[in-house]
């Protein structure tokens, strides 16, 4: 990614599973499926359950998973984590021999990273699942 991709980490809050939910919501109102029900972020769970099922046996869950793992490695998104995460456990403010825990790290590190997703990555992303729900819409 060019050095216009790293300035854009500032991204706009939006997380990537956020993006999928909103790709699969419009899968769903272009169907006409997920009309009876829909779960808080207005997507058909039973909707969603399927889409991720047919991911994971298709092999693109993989694929996307990884694009996204490359395009966030070269904009440095995952030093500038890996480093708040350190800079977390390492604070001089904690008291003697307070441990952190897994979600007590997590919570501290995740409204950080997920506001700050590149928006050309989350673009990136989301266009490859697009590509692949317009493939699979048509294949029924």
């Amino acid at each position: 990614m060019s050095d216009s991709g790293r300035s854009a980490r500032s991204g706009s809050g939006s997380s990537t599973a956020a993006s999928v939910s909103a790709t699969s919501a419009s899968a769903s109102a272009a169907t006409g499926a997920g009309a009876a029900r829909e779960g808080e972020d207005g997507v058909d769970p039973e909707l969603w359950a399927a889409v991720q099922a047919r991911l994971l046996r298709s092999g693109e869950w993989i694929r996307l998973q990884t694009a996204l793992r490359h395009k966030l490695l070269e904009c440095g998104y995952l030093d500038d984590l890996l480093s708040l995460a350190l800079s977390t456990t390492t604070t001089p403010t904690s008291p003697p021999g307070q441990t952190h825990t897994f979600p007590s790290l997590l919570a501290s590190v995740q409204s950080y990273g997920t506001g700050r997703l590149p928006d050309g990555v989350r673009r990136e992303v989301e266009g490859l699942l697009g590509e692949w729900l317009e493939r699979n819409l048509r294949a029924g």
